[in-house]
């Protein structure tokens, strides 16, 4: 088979992520559970004179493992200890940025891979990566099924120390990257010793934490990439200590940032942040970055026998009997924007013709119109949803019973949830839910809901038996033509299937001596690789 050689692109890309990273204003080994030392978090030294930032999440972090389910909340740390075989430079890139990895060949058709590592790789324990452990985190993150693409993958084997060969089940290059930049890398033998806080082989350690309350990070000085030109963008170091703080009160995130407990807020609430912003009453000293990110959350329906909301006249009478902007100003307090698709529009693919359409627009008496020709008759249906949705699980009960619908909600831990989520599977028996997707492409998250190939029912994730979706939905992400993507996008949306609900525009608010907040290529803050250069 043919073979594309990508080195030579690859160090392209080496220089293209080295620009990554936005300005503020400006842009569109394992540690053990110890009691925390206090540090002094209004300056941006310790008493050893560590460089120390203190940083709050807008929720409640209980797992930093490599393979954890998906966890956005979670990702400033993760994505601080963990690093893949490569990155890219935005969300809606394709151009892969060596990490781990050194150099790949992909096949013309994308199935298959050749990757090279570089050869000096170890975790921050000291643990040597060969391409024997590559091929571990493969295994154990498709083992752990909480990436949807490791499906895809057919074979991964070693070929000599330092060279893997990749191949997936069907030729898709979007997928082979996607793949290349979400596998977590471990030694086999520290990660099977301990799973939960494993090392990675970033140039920051775990020293410490308390579940769920905070988790306390150290650069280890011993960083295995130590030339300068081949760091990535997202692997800088250049703060000594990140103290992450969970704090899901907004409120108490507004009092920290203003006392000094935190320099850097992450995920913060629109309506706070607007305080912080230019104009706002506690504007001075700070400054407020806004990134759309690749995530959105989405809305999908139970489309087999045994739910109603098989009928589409009841699936219609519910998308228009709810009223998404109204989600947006309470959940996110404004800071999000109606979705025009199932997919966010910063993902590559994405039509912007599709802004204009007519997408669900909130209408009571289209949806009572829907209703009336729907076979419903007066049941109760199950909504759910993982908690951190709770709100709007309430506000679409609400909602939906002033058009005459009946709903009961029910919520599912995450880890718990990733196995109920599936129609046909666990034991509720959801009839709607709310869920989430992300991705570089639209396909990507067309995909990661609507592939068969996802599921172990054989089905998409809402339990649809329509072949011609699926088939569209291949056809897209194989050729990325234009005509084949408003094909399916079109499709998803007469049979209403399923609708994004809200992309939320992710406010990080920091002192104004953080600079140049750093985003990784999934669109997440990576606090490390900001610029602390004035933070003193």
């Amino acid at each position: 088979m043919k073979k594309k050689v990508l080195a030579m692109s690859l160090a392209l890309a080496m220089v293209l992520g080295m620009t990554a990273c936005g300005a503020n204003g400006s842009r569109d080994s394992g540690g053990e559970k110890t009691e925390t030392v206090k540090t002094e978090s209004s300056g941006a030294e310790d008493e050893s004179g560590l460089k120390v930032v203190t940083i709050g999440l807008n929720g409640t972090v209980t797992d930093v493992s490599p393979y954890h389910a998906p966890d956005v909340i979670a990702y400033p740390i993760e994505f601080s200890l963990y690093q893949n075989l490569f990155t890219t430079a935005s969300v809606s890139s394709q151009e892969l940025i060596p990490v781990v990895g050194k150099s790949i060949e992909i096949s013309e058709d994308g199935q298959s891979a050749v990757i090279e590592i570089f050869n000096n790789v170890h975790d921050t324990e000291g643990n040597a990566i060969d391409a024997n452990d590559i091929v571990f985190s493969a295994e154990t993150l498709k083992k752990a099924a909480t990436q949807t693409d490791t499906a895809y993958i057919e074979s991964i084997k070693a070929t000599d120390d330092y060279t893997v060969e990749l191949k997936l089940t069907e030729p898709n290059k979007n997928t082979m990257v996607k793949l290349l930049t979400h596998i977590h890398i471990v030694n086999k033998e520290a990660y099977e010793e301990n799973p939960d806080t494993c090392p990675g082989t970033s140039p920051y350690r775990l020293v410490s934490y308390t579940s769920g309350s905070e988790y306390i990070l150290e650069k280890t000085n011993n960083y295995w990439q130590t030339d300068a030109s081949k760091t990535p963008y997202d692997a800088q170091a250049n703060v000594d200590r990140i103290i992450f703080h969970c704090i899901p009160e907004k409120t108490q995130m507004t009092m920290a940032l203003e006392s000094g407990e935190i320099q850097m807020a992450i995920g913060a609430d629109g309506r706070e942040a607007a305080r912080f912003d230019t104009g706002g009453e506690s504007a001075d000293g700070f400054l407020v970055d806004t990134n759309s990110g690749s995530f959105s959350t989405v809305l999908l329906f139970n489309d087999t026998a045994d739910s109603l909301c098989q009928d589409i006249n009841l699936r219609k009478a519910i998308l228009y009997g709810i009223d998404r902007q109204a989600i947006i100003d309470v959940v996110l307090n404004g800071a999000g924007k109606v979705n025009s698709d199932l997919a966010s529009e910063t993902l590559g693919g994405f039509n912007e013709e599709w802004l204009a359409e007519e997408y669900y627009p909130y209408n009571a008496e289209k949806a009572k119109e829907y209703l009336a020709q729907s076979s419903y008759n007066g049941e109760t249906l199950k909504l759910e949803a993982d908690p951190s949705n709770g709100t709007s699980l309430e506000l679409i009960q609400s909602q939906l019973s002033a058009i005459g619908i009946k709903v009961e909600i029910q919520t599912f831990e995450n880890a718990l949830w990733q196995e109920e989520k599936v129609a046909g599977t666990g034991e509720s028996g959801w009839d709607f839910c709310i869920d989430g997707v992300g991705g570089s492409l639209v396909t990507n998250a067309w995909k990661v809901k609507f592939n068969p190939s996802n599921f172990s029912t054989g089905l998409p994730q809402t339990g649809s038996q329509d072949t011609e979706l699926v088939g569209l939905l291949l056809k897209a992400a194989d050729t990325q033509d234009s005509a084949d993507l408003d094909a399916f996008h079109d499709y998803l949306a007469e049979k209403a299937y399923a609708i994004g609900v809200y992309s939320p525009a992710d406010k990080c608010i920091t002192v104004d001596t953080i600079t140049d907040i750093c985003y990784n290529g999934m669109g997440y803050v990576v606090p490390g690789s900001c610029n602390f250069d004035a933070y003193k």
